[in-house]
């Protein structure tokens, strides 16, 4: 009586790469999954910066065209002493009031955001008025890259073990803005300075 041996190795081969060709698989659609999740996630986060310059385009551009606001002089708005205009003070009624312009309006609006906001924003430009609109080395240079013709400036950075999204798009001289920048009165048209938006993104990866 004959006896047969099955031959095992080639099977066992057939297996070993089926297994190994179903890991590497495995593997890569895990890493595509992934790179498509944080792609998708800094959009989302770029869409929500942008929705944000909007918003704050909409206050300048309130604060703008009347001007600015009076306010009533209290220790959280005190007179700003960079602006440098007419009536900067009135008093009505007893009541003592100062005029908040534009920057200085989202100053206060950006300080009172920075305890109940995750997303920053604030005003900068390369000649400002007030020390505290001074750019960091990175707006500075998304500053200068809208000399040049950029429309935004994007970017991802790691600071202190978390990833943030900078955002920046410039921000232009109105005629309006002549009552307290006269002396950009040549400059009517061309690029004051920006708004820069920074979002946290452990929000959005998480």
């Amino acid at each position: 009586m004959q006896i047969f041996h099955v031959e095992k190795r080639p099977f066992v081969r057939v297996l070993t790469v089926l297994l190994l060709s179903w890991t590497l698989l495995l593997v890569v659609l895990l890493c595509w999954n992934r790179w498509h999740m944080r792609k998708t996630t800094v959009l989302l986060a770029e869409n929500n910066a942008r929705m944000f310059w909007e918003k704050d385009m909409l206050y300048r551009a309130w604060s703008v065209f009347h001007g600015g606001a009076y306010v009533p002089i209290s220790k959280e708005t005190k007179p700003n002493p960079y602006l440098e205009v007419e009536h900067r003070e009135v008093k009505i009624g007893g009541q003592e009031y100062t005029l908040v312009n534009p920057a200085y309006m989202f100053r206060k609006i950006y300080e009172t955001g920075q305890g109940n906001t995750t997303i920053q924003g604030r005003l900068i430009s390369l000649k400002p008025k007030h020390p505290d609109n001074k750019p960091t080395p990175w707006e500075a240079k998304a500053l200068r890259s809208f000399e040049s013709g950029s429309k935004e400036f994007i970017e991802l950075a790691e600071i202190e073990d978390e990833f943030f999204l900078r955002f920046m798009r410039p921000v232009r001289v109105e005629k309006a803005c002549l009552r307290c920048h006269k002396e950009e009165k040549k400059n009517v048209g061309g690029i004051r300075g920006g708004i820069s938006i920074v979002v946290p993104l452990e929000d959005h990866f998480a």
